[in-house]
């Protein structure tokens, strides 16, 4: 009897350990920018788990280009709160320059050593962008050299032309392979990254992921929850970058550095181009980014419920 209370006990707790999300998951940060319409981002201090406001830079000495609050992105039925944020980078012909706008923001706090970083957010460029050398999206500022590289990021725009995202880590990116459906359509996209060995030690490769979601495809896999198997299969873009840091460029992710938005003009012209944010959000698994999660697999649940039922059957004959 007493060894069957105990096994009872041990499949109970097997079940619910299977059933529960990775030990290590940790929502580190999000914000939905839920702030007054028309607002400077920067100087912004909502949203959770990130230290300090949003900073506002841009390239250009006397730049006019600005990054506003606007009406929040939509994308199927994934829950949206507030607003959005918008870069409006502004060039001029005349001058002889193009531009680029930096939102920039301390997180609280980040992954341990071991642990895979993960971050998603709606992305949308409403002119159709399709030349080269324009880029925008989500990366992992330096603090220690910010004008010459970033640590990691998933970028709806990598500057390759035809409308192609892709991952960067450390000085190079990997854009979607040529002839993949362009994101530079006006639509909203769900840009979602994923990055491991981000603090283990320098000599150990660090491995970045992108995917771009259009609606249909997030439609196509929300059902039951979403896995990166279900990623894989079905996407817009997806690209891959594997890098083997040295010592003196480790690509550590620590509090010092920044989550970055950025939106980069190639072109000197009398132009302005618009790159939009929104629904932010960064963690240790896919299953922190706010989207629908994979239910407990059927083997799972019915470990937790033959513990549960030997459990209460013990209990009856007691």
């Amino acid at each position: 009897m007493l060894k069957l209370c105990a096994f009872s006990k041990s499949v109970v707790v097997c079940g619910f350990l299977a059933a529960l999300s990775p030990c290590h998951a940790t929502l580190l940060a999000s914000d939905e920018f839920n702030y007054t319409l028309n607002a400077n981002v920067g100087g912004q201090n909502g949203g959770s788990g990130f230290s300090g406001a949003w900073g506002y830079s841009s390239q250009v000495s006397g730049s006019v280009s600005t990054a506003k609050i606007i009406a929040g992105l939509t994308f199927s039925d994934l829950a949206v709160s507030g607003n959005a944020a918008r870069e409006n980078v502004i060039s001029s012909s005349s001058g002889g320059f193009a531009d680029r706008v930096y939102l920039k923001r301390h997180p609280g706090s980040v992954p341990v050593a071991g642990d895979e970083f993960w971050f998603r957010y709606l992305f949308r460029q409403p002119q159709s962008i399709t030349a080269s050398g324009f880029a925008g999206g989500m990366d992992i500022d330096d603090v220690e050299n910010v004008s010459l590289y970033t640590k990691f990021g998933a970028l709806g725009l990598t500057g390759a032309g035809n409308g192609r995202g892709g991952v960067n880590v450390d000085t190079t990116s990997v854009s979607a392979p040529v002839g993949s459906p362009s994101l530079s359509d006006a639509a909203t996209y769900l840009i979602i990254g994923k990055f491991t060995g981000v603090n283990d030690a320098f000599g150990v490769a660090r491995t970045g992921k992108f995917w771009a979601l259009s609606e249909a495809d997030y439609d196509a896999i929300k059902a039951g929850g979403i896995t990166e198997a279900e990623l894989n299969a079905q996407n817009r873009q997806t690209a891959t970058e594997t890098v083997s840091p040295t010592s003196s460029q480790p690509l550590n992710f620590t509090t010092a550095d920044f989550f970055e938005l950025r939106g980069v003009d190639a072109i000197a012209g009398n132009a302005f181009y618009l790159f939009d944010f929104d629904e932010v959000y960064a963690g240790t698994s896919l299953g922190d980014l706010g989207l629908p999660t994979a239910v407990p697999e059927p083997t799972t649940l019915t470990l937790l419920l033959v513990g549960l039922a030997v459990s209460w059957r013990m209990r009856r004959l007691s």
